[in-house]
């Protein structure tokens, strides 16, 4: 490694290691470099490629040639008698070899074309503790999306690859230790034995929970649903608000509750053995103004970010300690996409950004917003704590981890003996609450299996658990089906009705 560095003494290092294969991207790289050069003058002499190339079986003559043509033509404009911009070696090398360059380089280039894992990038990485080298990887390695602070690039855009170099050799020392910090800390946590581990979890989660797919529900049987009901000692209820309690309309302020609507659930929580709450991606001020005059009334804004219990008056907040720094990229994309897509707008909230289009061309809309969804998951979401979520004719993104199925799952412990328990949603957003009643249930169903021997019944287990999806026949989390919103407000009524 000394004599390594001995020999580029007053050099900056660009390290590249790849097979002699078109997927590899040594053209493109060697394009970016020369590119590099010629844009930024200041680093002429100042630094070397050195590329390892490894032979592989099968005829590659005519890119070993392209490559060694473009070494020559950079060497011949960018050299000279006592400087060789591009040390190109044709050949494998031994591997204490190869961590010693690795060890020494200032920049790590990988610019595959089309590639898996990629472990080039984390032996650099680990090989990186002293120098704190950056990375400069193509977004197409399957590694790009868990090395965000990495310098991610897409290697067919060359001037793009040198500028990432530049911003690489001028890093300051504090920034490149921050960033191989958390590069590091990626490789170390995620090792082989940690992906075995997860995947050997996984399988055993999926051969556990084939009762929990998704599927077709039923229609709802109302007879047994009011018998439910009405044999109930305590009951626990969810209901989302768009799509559910109200049709969807094309302006979001113009889904004011009705004055049915309104009286029902005034009635129901009037009734000290229900506890019945309202979970909405609404926000907290709509939410108040439209529903904050029914007394004994639980609140959820903003998908499960805010929650008010019933009789209280203040929101608690789940994103007091997550980071959403996210949210100036995620606007000027969806910004973007607004300019070009007439009837299209954002809407902003504390937890979350949406982009509807509503009120678009059909199927320019759907076609804007498919393209939209493809640049978030490439330029955000790979790289933040954050998901997208494909509503009616909106995207919305928020935070990781923060849904309508963990502020169920904290009301499911506020209320464990509930032996009634009825979810009504229409939405992706509303499956989050339909998947954690049934995990909940299954779990249940399996500690009755345990104690019984075997010999309870799946069916009689989930029995006093009414989720429902409103629209179409589709595949769904919940166990039941309605047709639209009005078939909840009659639900509604029908509690209301065994109030009296």
């Amino acid at each position: 490694m000394k004599a390594i560095r001995a020999m580029y003494a007053d050099k900056k290092i660009i390290i590249g290691r790849d097979k002699l294969d078109s997927t590899k991207g040594v053209v493109q790289k060697l394009h970016a470099f020369e590119k590099f050069l010629r844009d930024y003058p200041e680093w002429r002499k100042k630094v070397v490629l050195i590329q390892v190339t490894t032979p592989t079986f099968g005829d590659n003559s005519k890119l070993e040639s392209k490559v060694s043509e473009l070494v020559s033509h950079i060497n011949s404009l960018y050299g000279s008698l006592e400087f060789t911009p591009v040390h190109h070696y044709y050949q494998d090398v031994d591997r204490d070899e190869y961590y010693a360059l690795l060890s020494v380089a200032d920049v790590g280039l990988i610019t595959s074309l089309r590639d898996g894992m990629n472990t080039t990038s984390f032996e650099y990485i680990l090989c990186q503790q002293e120098q704190h080298g950056s990375i400069i990887l193509s977004e197409f390695t399957g590694t790009a999306g868990s090395l965000g602070a990495a310098f991610i690039v897409n290697p067919f855009d060359i001037a793009g690859v040198a500028r990432a170099i530049h911003e690489a050799l001028v890093l300051s020392a504090e920034e490149k230790a921050t960033r191989h910090g958390q590069l590091y800390n990626y490789v170390v946590e995620h090792s082989a034995a940690y992906w075995a581990k997860s995947f050997a979890k996984q399988l055993a989660e999926s051969t556990q929970n084939f009762r929990l797919q998704s599927h077709t529900a039923p229609p709802l049987n109302i007879d047994r649903f009011t018998t439910a009901f009405r044999s109930a000692k305590k009951r626990l209820m969810f209901f989302d608000y768009d799509g559910t309690l109200t049709p969807i309309v094309s302006v979001p302020t113009d889904a004011k509750p009705s004055r049915e609507m309104l009286e029902y659930l005034q009635a129901l929580c009037n009734d000290p053995k229900n506890h019945v709450w309202v979970v909405s991606g609404r926000d907290q001020a709509c939410l108040e103004d439209w529903l904050g005059g029914i007394k004994n009334l639980g609140l959820s804004a903003e998908h499960g970010c805010f929650w008010k219990a019933a009789g209280s008056d203040q929101w608690t907040n789940a994103l007091e300690d997550t980071d959403m720094d996210w949210k100036k990229d995620v606007t000027e994309i969806f910004d973007y996409y607004t300019e070009r897509t007439e009837g299209s707008f954002v809407e902003h909230k504390k937890s979350s950004i949406t982009w509807h289009y509503r009120m678009a061309d059909e199927d320019y809309g759907l076609f804007q917003a498919k393209e939209c969804q493809n640049h978030l998951e490439n330029s955000v979401v790979s790289k933040r704590p954050v998901e997208i979520l494909v509503g009616k004719k909106n995207l919305e993104v928020r935070p990781m981890m923060i849904n309508k199925g963990e502020v169920v799952k904290r009301i499911l412990t506020l209320t464990p003996d509930a032996d009634f328990i009825v979810c009504a949603g229409d939405d992706k957003t509303d499956e989050d609450m339909f998947r954690t009643l049934s995990a909940t249930y299954f779990a249940r169903y399996q500690e009755q299996l345990a104690n019984t021997g075997g010999e309870a019944s799946w069916e009689e287990a989930k029995s006093t658990l009414y989720s429902i999806t409103i629209g179409p026949p589709k595949k769904s989390m919940a166990n039941w089906r309605v047709e639209a919103p009005s078939d909840v407000i009659h639900l509604l009524s029908l509690m209301a009705q065994e109030e009296k």
